[in-house]
């Protein structure tokens, strides 16, 4: 397989990928996740169904391994992507502080909602109940070690994190658009090696980094866009370079794609996983109203952050 086609098939698999599961509008994602919860919460009988120890358990490797620390394979998950394409990026010291900036400001709100505000709205409407009898109040440890009953209103930590978690990497995996739009140029490039040369002359001055800025710019905005990301304007600043740059650039692409490749499908198969998750969650534990506001908070708590906060910072 030649060099060129290896790109185009890499490039048009990872695109397939990217476009049915990743470029999903995170509203519309935090909709249906939404509507699923409603749907699965109201099936007759689906509160009946047995459990699978090994899958839905609290037991379980999937909880006790990943659920757990669910937030840190996120952060990991979606820091391997960002740092497999640094070398890519314009200018990767900068944007690796904002990377760095964005995981710590995320990890600052994951661990507000989970750690302190849930644990306490549980501990100040807990009731320990006895024979359905209050016997006490707001000690659920001692409660429940006595073998009574602690009930209280306990928003889904679960379904907060998973909703959380799958929106923060669908987020983070857009860097992925420049990456396709790279890989389909160098394609069609491939496809008119002399393009190069014909340019070389009228663009002397043309900097691989000059390039670079100006494809940072030729990102698809929406899946179909995807399809159109090898167009004249990503292929005419690749022709811009002198031969030499191209090789380089061409060269570093090659290189990084193994790579890349591995950490896009390890990100898509967490959150496939962290989707498994929330249905097991909500089939098996937690009322409808705990369930739906663990959701309302994560989409509400992605939004200031990507629609807002990071914006106004200048971090993305």
């Amino acid at each position: 397989m030649s060099e060129q086609q290896f790109v185009e098939l890499n490039t048009t698999s990872t695109t397939k990928i990217f476009r049915h599961y990743m470029l999903v509008p995170w509203y519309a994602r935090a909709g249906a996740t939404i509507l699923v919860v409603a749907v699965l919460s109201f099936l007759q009988g689906a509160d009946e169904i047995k459990h699978v120890d090994a899958l839905t358990s609290k037991d379980s490797i999937l909880n006790q391994v990943f659920v757990k620390m669910g937030w840190a394979w996120t952060l990991l998950a979606f820091l391997v992507l960002t740092l497999s394409l640094l070398p890519l990026s314009p200018q990767p010291l900068n944007a690796s502080i904002k990377m760095a900036l964005r995981a710590l400001l995320l990890t600052i709100i994951f661990y507000t909602w989970c750690a302190v505000i849930f644990p306490s709205i549980e501990h100040y409407t807990g009731m320990c109940l006895s024979n359905n009898v209050v016997v006490s109040r707001h000690d659920k440890k001692k409660c429940l070690k006595s073998g009574h009953k602690f009930d209280s209103f306990d928003i889904s930590g679960h379904a907060f994190l998973m909703v959380y978690c799958v929106l923060t990497i669908m987020q983070e995996a857009q860097t992925m658009r420049r990456y396709m739009a790279l890989g389909q140029g160098i394609g069609k490039l491939n496809e008119n090696p002399d393009a190069g040369n014909a340019n070389v002359q009228g663009n002397s001055t043309m900097t691989k980094e000059n390039a670079q800025n100006l494809l940072a710019s030729d990102q698809p905005k929406s899946s179909e866009d995807i399809n159109k990301v090898a167009s004249s304007p990503v292929q005419e600043n690749l022709e811009a370079l002198p031969d030499s740059e191209v090789i380089k650039f061409q060269a570093t692409y090659m290189r990084l794609w193994p790579i890349v490749s591995i950490a896009y499908v390890g990100v898509c198969v967490l959150c496939v996983m962290w989707d498994i998750v929330l249905v097991i969650t909500t089939i098996y534990y937690h009322t409808l109203s705990e369930k739906l506001l663990g959701i309302s908070i994560a989409a509400s708590s992605f939004a200031f952050l990507y629609k807002y906060l990071f914006i106004k910072l200048n971090l993305l």
